[in-house]
C-alpha cells in the first residue's frame, strides 16, 4: 500500500514548530475559532449527549456525532464540545478514539490544513488521539507518503520524551498498514530506527498487530474476536521474541487481557504474570493499569484502590499510582475527581506523594482558579498539594 510522498525536512519543520510553540506558548494560537460562544459549545455538547442517550452503543455514536460537529464546525469547536460532553457523560473521557475520530474528520474537510490543526490542538489530550486523527487522515488523503525507518528518524528525532514516543508509536501503526499487516516485516523496519526510539516502534507495531485498529479502519483486516483463544494464539507469538520485541509484544497483551476478560483488573494481573518473566509480566501489568485507570467501568473507589493493590507493599506500588495519576492527567483533567478519589483511599504513606504528583500534572495545563475548582473535593489536609500553591 502506498501512504503521498511529503519532503521529510519540511515534515520535520511543521512537526516541530507545531509541537514545540503549541506546548510553549499556547496562547499564541488562540483563533476566532476557540472563543466560539461558549453558550453555543455548551448547547451542541447537550445537544450530543441527547440524541446518543437512546444509543445501544453510545461510544460509537458519539464518535459519529463528535466527528459532525467537527466538519460542520471545525477542530476546536469539536474538541471544546468533548470537553464539555466530559462533564455531562464522563463516560466520555476515555476519549482517544473520540478525539481521534473529531481530528481525522476537521483533517478530511480540508486536507490542506493538516499542518495548521497539528499547531492548534493540545498534542498530550486524549492520550494523543488528535494527534493521531490528524496524521491518519494525513497519510490516507497522501496515498504516496511513505514511512521507512529513516523518515521515522528524521521525524522523531526532536523534541520533548512524550512527543518522540507519540511520533514513532503512531508512525509504527501506519508502518504496519503499509506492509499489509505483515508485523514481521515491520519489525525488521523497527529495528533500523534509533534506540530512544525503538521500542515505541515496536509497540506501536505490535498494537496494531494485536487490536488491527487502522487496518480495520481501512477495511484491510476483519475486527479481532477478542476471546482467550485469540489471548493464547498471540502469547504464543510474543514467547518467540526477545529483547525489546518481547517486551513491545507483552506490553500491548494488555489492552488484549482486558478485552477478552471484560476488564476484570485480576485476570489481567495473572495473565500478565504468565509471562515467561517477571520483568515482562510487569510491563505487561502497568500498561494494564493505564488500560484500567481510564476505563470509564473504574470509577468506585474500591475498584481504583484495587488496581494497585497486587504491589502492596512493594516497591513498585508507588510507580503503580503514578502510572494511574500520569494515565488520568494524560486523558483529560475532567478526571481529577477520578484522581482525587484514587488518592484519598490508597494507603496513608502514599496519599501525600500522590497528591503531589497530581497537582503537579495539573499545574502544567491549568491556571490557578482553575485548579482551586477541580481539587475543591481533595481532603483538606491534601487540599494544597492538589491546587499546587
Amino acid at each position: 500500500m502506498k501512504l503521498k510522498k511529503v519532503p521529510v525536512q519540511a515534515l520535520i519543520l511543521v512537526l516541530l514548530i507545531g509541537f514545540t510553540a503549541y506546548l510553549i506558548f499556547p496562547g499564541q494560537f488562540q483563533t476566532k475559532n476557540q472563543t466560539s460562544n461558549p453558550d453555543q459549545i455548551q448547547k451542541t455538547a447537550q445537544e450530543v449527549a441527547n440524541t446518543c442517550s437512546a444509543s445501544s452503543d453510545k461510544y460509537t455514536c458519539y464518535q459519529g456525532q463528535l466527528a459532525e460537529v467537527a466538519k460542520e464546525k471545525d477542530l476546536i469547536f469539536a474538541e471544546k464540545t468533548l470537553d464539555l460532553l466530559q462533564n455531562i457523560d464522563p463516560s466520555t473521557r476515555s476519549c482517544h478514539v473520540l478525539a481521534h475520530r473529531i481530528a481525522e474528520a476537521a483533517t478530511k474537510k480540508d486536507p490542506s490544513k493538516w499542518q495548521q490543526l497539528i499547531s492548534q490542538v493540545n498534542v498530550s489530550s486524549c492520550g494523543a488521539g488528535y494527534l493521531h486523527g490528524i496524521l491518519e487522515a494525513h497519510t490516507s488523503t497522501q496515498p504516496d507518503f511513505k514511512v521507512t525507518p529513516e523518515t521515522i528518524n528524521d521525524l522523531c528525532k526532536e523534541g520533548a520524551s512524550d512527543r518522540k514516543r507519540m511520533c514513532s508509536h503512531y508512525l509504527a501503526h501506519i508502518l504496519v498498514l503499509q506492509n499489509d499487516g505483515n508485523a514481521d516485516k515491520s519489525v525488521s523496519e523497527c529495528a533500523k530506527v534509533t534506540d530512544e526510539l525503538k521500542f515505541e516502534c515496536l509497540d506501536g507495531v505490535f498494537m496494531e498487530k494485536h487490536q488491527k485498529n487502522i487496518m480495520v479502519d481501512h477495511q484491510l483486516a476483519k475486527p479481532p474476536t477478542f476471546d482467550p483463544s485469540y489471548t493464547s494464539s498471540l502469547e504464543k507469538g510474543c514467547n518467540i521474541l526477545e529483547g525489546l520485541a518481547a517486551s513491545a509484544c507483552w506490553t500491548e497483551m494488555a489492552e488484549i487481557f482486558a478485552k477478552a476478560y471484560g476488564y476484570e483488573q485480576g485476570k489481567i494481573y495473572d495473565n500478565c504474570y504468565q509471562a515467561p518473566t517477571q520483568e515482562l509480566g510487569r510491563q505487561c501489568y502497568l500498561k494494564g493499569v493505564v488500560v484500567l485507570t481510564t476505563y470509564p467501568d473504574y470509577d468506585s473507589a474500591e475498584k481504583l484502590v484495587g488496581v494497585c493493590k497486587p504491589y502492596s507493599g512493594k516497591v513498585d506500588y508507588g510507580t503503580c499510582v503514578s502510572y494511574m495519576i500520569s494515565s488520568l492527567m494524560n486523558y483529560s483533567i475532567n478526571f481529577t475527581d477520578r484522581a482525587i478519589k484514587l488518592c484519598s483511599n490508597i494507603e496513608d504513606r502514599t496519599k501525600e506523594g500522590c497528591f503531589k504528583n497530581l497537582g503537579a500534572l495539573l499545574k502544567i495545563n491549568t491556571d490557578l482558579a482553575s485548579r482551586e475548582k477541580l481539587c475543591q473535593d481533595a481532603p483538606d489536609q491534601y487540599k494544597r498539594y492538589c491546587i499546587s500553591t
